[in-house]
Order: C-alpha cells, then sequence, then structure tokens
C-alpha cells in the first residue's frame, strides 16, 4: 500500500516555502505545467515533494541516487497531466 500525503491547508509562510522549492524544481522549464524531470538535493527532497503536489496535484518521485551524492534525480506527471488538461 502507498501512502500519499497530500498538503491541503497551508499557512501564508509554508506557501512562500512551497514557492520557493517549486521555483527551483521548475528552474529552466519553458513551461512549469509539463512533466517534471530534475535533480534535487536529497536534504530537501520532502519539501519539494510538497512544493510538486500542492502546484501540481502530481506526485514526485525518486529515480534514481545520482553518483552516490546526496542528489536524486526525481520526476513527476505535472500539471497538465495531473488535472487532465
Amino acid at each position: 500500500m502507498t501512502f500519499v500525503r497530500r498538503v491541503t491547508f497551508a499557512t501564508q509562510e509554508r506557501v512562500d516555502v512551497l514557492k520557493k522549492k517549486f521555483d527551483v524544481l521548475t528552474d529552466g522549464m519553458d513551461n512549469w505545467k509539463m512533466p517534471i524531470d530534475t535533480v534535487v538535493p536529497a536534504n530537501e527532497l520532502n519539501d519539494m515533494r510538497d512544493a510538486c503536489e500542492f502546484f501540481t496535484g502530481s506526485e514526485l518521485f525518486v529515480v534514481e541516487q545520482v553518483e552516490n551524492k546526496p542528489m536524486f534525480r526525481v520526476k513527476a506527471e505535472g500539471y497538465y497531466n495531473a488535472v487532465g488538461a
């Protein structure tokens, strides 16, 4: 059984943190609503997951660890796919 954590309520301070994390997560993308495929620091993974779900409705998942570094390659289906657009 997979447990998916959903952010259903957030204070403005938490939204500000999520926005910063999401900006990092989507840096270099032409359109933030497209599928996500990037590398993130391992210590920021939980916030990145929350940010991805909050802004796109899609789950951010780890594909692989990057060359024995504390970094993960992550992917998410993105906003368009999550909402069926």
